[in-house]
């Protein structure tokens, strides 16, 4: 499973891309995705308007801008929550 956010904004076809791109590997990660629309106005207009889509991993890091699937993929995998199993005696 893998905790995504997307901040994108209306008519921003690099956001409508990027959401693509994790549509397509939603089954294989298990991606948890939480979409914000940063709107026309306020804090988050404010930080993210020039560099949308912005795409922030539960690891703190982000990718924004045009988002190569190879970084994508990247960031994917190193922010993988592993699932521990118990072992059996």
């Amino acid at each position: 499973m893998v905790r995504v956010k997307l901040y994108s904004k209306e008519g921003c076809w690099l956001c409508d891309m990027a959401l693509d791109m994790l549509n397509g590997q939603k089954e294989k990660y298990g991606i948890l995705l939480e979409r914000i629309d940063i709107g026309s106005g306020g804090e988050l207009y404010e930080l993210y308007r020039f560099d949308v889509p912005v795409l922030e991993f539960a690891d703190g890091s982000t990718l924004n801008g045009h988002i190569k699937k190879k970084a994508l993929l990247g960031k994917l995998e190193s922010n993988r929550e592993k699932i521990h199993r118990e072992e059996r005696e």
